[in-house]
């Protein structure tokens, strides 16, 4: 709504591909894998493995800092070649991180990514469960594959609104800053 009113966007429904139904349903669906796993695994698994030898403090900033890092692997680009040897291997390693030519927008997504871990596991910390998270997650994950067939692009500096992931953008960031604001006093007053 704000990148509407500021020119960014413009509202404009197209479910040309598949029906409304259909692409609702698929984003629903994905976001609540995405939301279930993701959270399950690094906010659930990761985080209480590292909370084993690391303080609270390291233990969040590492597994946010995995979390941020692994939305950025490719794994389509994985090419080592056909027998095992060591420097297969090493071609094999770089292809994950092939997307990081681009270091500035990689760094944005990182930083939002960031911001949105921390959101989460703040969370996690003020409510002790999961399901908060993996609601919140499915959610965000949701919004954003079902957005593009809502609003289309007019323009706009990126480092500013971001692109159609919203989480790499000065604005992006100030929204997520905001609903974490708003969801911890709203834990607090629940609880």
């Amino acid at each position: 709504l704000i990148e509407i009113i500021l020119g960014a966007r413009r509202f404009e429904i197209n479910f040309s591909k598949s029906g409304p139904f259909v692409s609702i349903g698929k984003a629903v669906l994905t976001g609540l894998a995405v939301g279930v796993f993701e959270e399950w695994f690094f906010r659930g698994f990761l985080l209480k493995s590292f909370r084993r030898g690391l303080s609270l403090r390291w233990a969040v900033f590492w597994m946010n800092a995995l979390y941020a890092f692994s939305h950025f692997i490719e794994v389509g680009n994985l090419k080592g070649g056909d027998q095992a040897s060591f420097v297969n291997s090493l071609k094999l390693m770089t292809g994950f991180f092939s997307q990081f030519r681009e270091p500035v927008p990689v760094f944005m997504g990182i930083l939002g990514l960031f911001i949105f871990g921390y959101f989460l596991t703040s969370a996690l910390l003020k409510t002790g469960s999961l399901y908060m998270n993996m609601g919140i997650h499915a959610g965000v994950v949701a919004a954003i594959k079902i957005h593009d067939r809502l609003v289309q692009p007019l323009g706009g500096p990126v480092w500013f609104f971001g692109d159609d992931t919203y989480y790499n953008g000065v604005l992006g960031w100030a929204c997520l800053l905001f609903g974490w604001y708003v969801l911890i006093k709203m834990i607090d007053k629940i609880s």
